[in-house]
């Protein structure tokens, strides 16, 4: 099952798809994400630290998302 959700990560995806995988896949729950943002405001890509767009970006956790623009962060709480 762990497998299957991992690989679910590795396509286009909202951010609400990864908490979905946090609650059914609790073994992530440590896990880290970078997510680019796509063409559509709601559709990110799971990148590397090194591949992310330094100018707008976000990680999420299973604590919730910060979201970086223009060298200011916002966190938001789950």
């Amino acid at each position: 099952m762990l497998d299957e959700g991992k690989n679910r990560i590795r396509s286009n995806l909202r951010p609400h798809d990864i908490f979905q995988l946090y609650d059914n896949f609790p073994e992530m729950m440590e896990d880290f994400f970078y997510l680019n943002r796509l063409q559509h405001p709601y559709d990110y890509q799971i990148v590397t630290y090194s591949n992310r767009n330094q100018a707008e970006y976000m990680t999420i956790s299973s604590q919730g998302v910060t979201l970086y623009h223009d060298k200011e962060a916002e966190f938001l709480s789950r």
